[in-house]
């Protein structure tokens, strides 16, 4: 993330350099750097505010205000909380509703349970029409431990029920999706795998053809030497043979000559 911004830098890009910034914050945060993580993210703010990206600006200060209140400064934390929902008054966001979940808990944390109600009803309502369904079960976990500090155990009770009743079917569409992953990754292995072997077994027939074309290939070549070796030795032989008969006849037709004068 520090790379690409170095490279946003270098070729000013604004915008560039405002989404590295949040990155780096987020990998801060994730590693409990709480300060180095603020000073990222007040950057990105600051360009975005200049570049008047609203949508981001509305995540940035919601995110400003998650890491001020794991600094302890919840007054700080939610007045990050108010701007972030002063950007889209009349938008309904995820960024919305998680704002609206975390004041409800800081007011919860503050010991005002009425507006920690407030607040997280609204969370409640965006989340539903938004379909957030983590987010929902959150809220009612949030709700039951209001009502169980103000004695109102029944709703207590009842919040309780939802959130564990949404949590247990979001655990088991989890899990029934993680399993769905790994036999797609089985199926995909298993099917690497025979094609690994299908590519294996056609490379040996295809080492065998090589070598039996070689071995073939060699036995024409010892044959055609042999052959060329016999006809070689068989042109040799007549010649000889030939020579031979022509000595013999020279040799006769000599006698011959010696024979008749005397005669």
């Amino acid at each position: 993330a520090k790379a690409a911004r170095a490279i946003a830098s270098e070729i000013n890009d604004q915008s560039g350099i405002a989404f590295t910034s949040q990155i780096i914050s987020i990998a801060h945060e994730n590693l409990n750097q709480l300060p180095e993580a603020l000073r990222a993210l007040q950057e990105s703010i600051e360009i975005c505010t200049e570049l008047d990206e609203k949508d981001r600006l509305e995540e940035l200060y919601n995110s400003l205000g998650t890491i001020q209140l794991g600094q302890g400064k919840r007054h700080e934390a939610m007045k990050s909380y108010f701007t972030s929902l002063s950007i889209l008054k009349h938008q309904q966001t995820r960024t919305k509703a998680l704002s609206y979940h975390m004041l409800g808990k800081v007011y919860f944390e503050l010991n005002q349970p009425a507006k920690a109600l407030q607040y997280l009803d609204t969370a409640l309502l965006i989340a539903k029409n938004l379909r957030m369904i983590e987010r929902i079960y959150e809220i009612h976990e949030m709700k039951s431990r209001v009502y169980e500090k103000t004695s109102q155990f029944k709703l207590a009770y009842e919040n309780h029920v939802r959130f564990s009743t949404l949590k247990d079917s979001v655990d088991k569409l989890r899990k029934a999706e993680e399993t769905r992953m790994l036999e797609a990754r089985f199926e995909s292995q298993l099917k690497e795998e025979t094609i690994q072997n299908l590519s294996m077994k056609n490379e040996a027939r295809n080492l065998q053809v090589y070598l039996l074309t070689a071995v073939v290939m060699i036995v024409l070549l010892i044959a055609l030497v042999f052959f060329f070796r016999y006809r070689s030795n068989y042109k040799m032989q007549k010649s000889l043979k030939e020579l031979d008969i022509a000595k013999s006849s020279f040799f006769i037709n000599i006698s011959h000559e010696y024979r008749t004068p005397l005669s």
